[in-house]
């Protein structure tokens, strides 16, 4: 389980996401991540909400801007 002070050692800022047309959403309660994974016109992704001490998988549309988490093989 994710929370804040918890002893995974992953944080994240809740930035949101932004639309395909430009607009933020969920500031600043979500915080959004890419993964590698396509389906068609959407894109597999996580997301985080700072109420739940879990990630969520879910589809977004391409066209969404989300955060890119970089790790280090």
């Amino acid at each position: 389980l994710l929370k804040k002070g918890g002893g995974s050692g992953f944080e994240a800022v809740m930035t949101g996401r932004r639309t395909h047309k430009g607009l933020f959403h969920n500031l600043p309660i979500y915080t959004y991540f890419y993964t590698s994974s396509v389906s068609g016109s959407f894109v597999w992704g996580h997301y985080l909400y700072d109420a739940e001490a879990r990630i969520h998988r879910a589809e977004f549309y391409k066209s969404y801007g989300l955060s890119v988490r970089c790790i280090k093989d």
